[in-house]
């Protein structure tokens, strides 16, 4: 059997779209990722994939002042999970579940 190499999806796309207008900037990108080969082989000899995979990641912007600006993220919308499989995809490996995360912060210029 072939295999490609360790790490390297055949195939994958990012879109991403922005908007800028005066001081609101809006961000917004979504990831898809085919199926890859994660450990040429496993304890049992047999290789292990990571699954497909998706994301969809969110950000804004607001400048109060040329000094002062204020920010959001959030990351993996889509809520999507890891899986991992060794040779075929009955034999589960790992089922990861990392969630949404979502950060706010300001930035002060000086």
């Amino acid at each position: 059997m072939n295999y490609s190499l360790q790490g390297l999806s055949k195939n994958s796309y990012t879109v991403v779209g922005f908007y800028e207008k005066g001081p609101l900037q809006l961000r917004a990108s979504y990831t898809w990722r085919d199926r890859y080969l994660f450990v040429p082989q496993t304890q049992t000899g047999v290789p292990e994939f990571s699954d497909s995979y998706k994301q969809l990641d969110a950000g804004i912007q607001v400048s109060l002042t040329d000094n002062f600006i204020l920010t959001a993220d959030a990351t993996n919308l889509t809520n999507s999970k890891e899986f991992h499989y060794a040779n075929v995809a009955l034999n589960t490996q790992e089922y990861r579940r990392v969630g949404r995360r979502y950060s706010a912060g300001v930035r002060v210029r000086f």
